[in-house]
């Protein structure tokens, strides 16, 4: 009879986070072929209130590559996917009519980060919450006061707490 593997780590899990994932997304480093991507994701509220939303977002380069897919981390991975599935959900829902397509720049990248996962490439909870938040006094604990949500569409209070409630 052989034994069946059920560590907490096989289902994503540690006994001191659950599901949540580790605090740090903010400060993983992507490659600098991603500075366009985070600059684009750090100004999604900006884009979301203008008219260049959807033609600023089909400009992108694709810095998703085999070489990065094969190298980066799982904290590199997800830090990529939040910041893709974001923009991802703010170019077809963020105008008045819902795109009816995602541009290349978007949708190759998405698809292979969600892929390499083992997700889909949609916003799901993990990229909205549970891999969306650090703390703001690393020695401080998780909870309401110490945390932070790091990718946000508006960035409204109201956005923030929805998500930092779930957190805590």
């Amino acid at each position: 009879m052989s034994k069946t593997d059920f560590s907490l780590a096989k289902f994503g899990l540690t006994a001191e986070l659950g599901f949540l994932g580790r605090s740090g997304i903010a400060e993983t480093a992507l490659p600098a072929g991603f500075d366009p991507v985070l600059e684009h994701a750090d100004a999604l509220s900006d884009l979301l209130t203008s008219d260049v939303l959807r033609k600023t977002l089909s400009g992108m380069p694709d810095p998703v590559t085999d070489a990065f897919l094969n190298s980066a981390s799982d904290a590199q991975l997800r830090a990529a996917m939040v910041r893709y599935t974001f923009m991802v959900q703010a170019y077809v829902w963020g105008r008045p009519d819902a795109a009816p397509a995602l541009p290349a720049s978007l949708a190759r990248p998405v698809w292979r980060l969600a892929d390499k996962l083992g997700t889909k490439p949609l916003l799901i909870y993990a990229n909205y919450v549970l891999d969306n938040w650090a703390l703001i006094d690393p020695n401080g604990p998780i909870a309401l006061g110490n945390i932070r949500m790091v990718q946000k569409f508006l960035g409204g209070r109201d956005e923030a707490w929805f998500v930092l409630v779930h957190v805590a």
